[in-house]
């Protein structure tokens, strides 16, 4: 029997309300499951400003988690860096 990733969420209110999908947004939870991916030490900081980058854009859906679980996903580009963004 393997043993499952265990997922710690942090919380982080923004500074500003940021508006995706005409959706106000002032608070989100950051996944611990980033650091399993991103060992080029991506910061939870790092995180949070790309969601600011994000603000008074609309993203179709991308799939769905469960049965009624839409999530979303983007792709942004700094600094020729590529940054994969996932939220519910």
């Amino acid at each position: 029997m393997s043993v499952q990733e265990e997922i710690v969420y942090s919380v982080h209110n923004l500074t500003e309300t940021v508006v995706i999908n005409n959706r106000s947004i002032r608070q989100i939870n950051i996944s611990s499951h980033y650091t399993k991916h991103h060992k080029e030490g991506v910061s939870e900081k790092d995180i949070i400003n790309l969601v600011n980058l994000l603000n008074q854009q609309y993203f179709p859906f991308d799939g769905q988690q469960g049965n009624d679980k839409n999530y979303f996903r983007t792709y942004l580009i700094i600094d020729e860096k590529k940054y994969k963004i996932v939220w519910w």
